[in-house]
């Protein structure tokens, strides 16, 4: 069984250069303390082409999946506890596909030491939060998918989405709420699969 999966997404709307694209493209380069069998993906912004990536790359799942995506809200590495059905109808994906909302409950993913990673990451001078909202568009539907077929399959894989800020000294990094070096970027995904995969 691979350990770990990390994936990001490619450029879509404004974002030419995606965040999520280029920290999965460095850590492929530069895996560090990552599982030597950690596998990356980068995402199509596109919903149809996304999902179908998704459940390619679950079909043998990992231990963990580490999802990543870019918001300009971010105010550090923000750790996202919950995925809804709602979409932002003014955010079409790449191929201008929006899908119609659904009245359901959210789905919590409470099961993690969210505490325990936000502190983990502050110890080492990386800004982390905690979200209850993974906003209505490509990275909260990935997320979704991921927990239903975590549920749908009794699977005892982990899953957490990870939103990124810009990266320091990049063209979002004037617009963005804040800006991160992409080396702390890395370091940040490297500490939470470990923190996450110490009882695995």
């Amino acid at each position: 069984m691979r350990r770990l999966l990390v994936t990001g997404f490619g450029p879509f709307l404004e974002v030419e250069e995606n965040p999520s694209q280029l920290l999965v493209e460095h850590l492929r380069r530069e895996p560090a303390a990552l599982p030597q069998d950690t596998q990356f993906a980068v995402l199509d912004v596109d919903y149809a082409r996304a999902e179908a990536q998704l459940a390619h790359l679950l079909a043998d799942p990992p231990a963990l999946v580490l999802l990543t995506g870019y918001s300009r809200r971010a105010e550090g590495i923000t750790l996202e506890r919950r995925a809804t059905y709602e979409f932002t109808t003014s955010r079409p994906d790449n191929a201008g596909h929006v899908p119609a909302s659904v009245s359901r409950e959210a789905i919590d993913n409470d099961d993690l030491d969210y505490a325990g990673m936000q502190g983990l990451l502050g110890s080492r001078g990386i800004a982390a939060c905690q979200s209850r909202d993974a906003a209505g568009y490509l990275c909260n539907y990935t997320y979704r998918r991921t927990l239903e077929t975590i549920a749908d399959r009794q699977l005892s894989m982990q899953a957490l989405f990870v939103h990124l800020p810009a990266i320091s000294g990049s063209d979002l990094a004037d617009s963005a709420a804040a800006h991160m070096p992409l080396g702390d970027m890395a370091q940040a995904i490297a500490l939470i699969a470990e923190k996450l995969m110490e009882k695995s």
